[in-house]
């Protein structure tokens, strides 16, 4: 699971972005980026049997503009997915598998590019 350590920096990165959030005007923070995600759960595609024991998924990305949480995400949503009008620039992702009573079960942390333009491959995430 991501460190306490982490944790607090990416914290600490959205404090220091205030008022820039996803839904801002704000000229230094356009909001028209493109985050495009596919994973895989401890190495196996989603499928009923790899998503047997996730209720569904959680993603937080953390920019320069501040942190945004997408959730419930489903576990099985084919061969990727796609989410709009986000901060632009640098993101780090953290992707959550959320089981039935609530609990981060599996996790990955990569960073990506959100652009106006989805790019040529989507970011993809290994939930452990």
């Amino acid at each position: 699971m991501l460190s306490a350590v982490l944790r607090s920096a990416l914290a600490a990165l959205g404090l220091l972005a205030a008022g820039c959030g996803s839904g801002s005007s704000h000229p230094s923070c356009p909001a028209q980026g493109i985050v495009w995600l596919s994973w895989t759960i401890q190495g196996q595609p989603p499928s009923a049997s790899s998503c047997q024991a996730i209720d569904h998924l959680a993603v937080q990305l953390h920019t320069a503009c501040g942190s945004v949480q997408i959730d419930p995400i489903p576990c099985i949503v084919g061969i990727s997915w796609e989410y709009r009008d986000l901060p632009e620039g640098t993101a780090t992702v953290v992707l959550d598998a959320i089981d039935a009573r609530g609990r981060v079960t599996l996790e990955a942390v990569d960073t990506t590019r959100l652009d106006v333009t989805r790019g040529a491959m989507p970011t993809t995430l290994d939930l452990r």
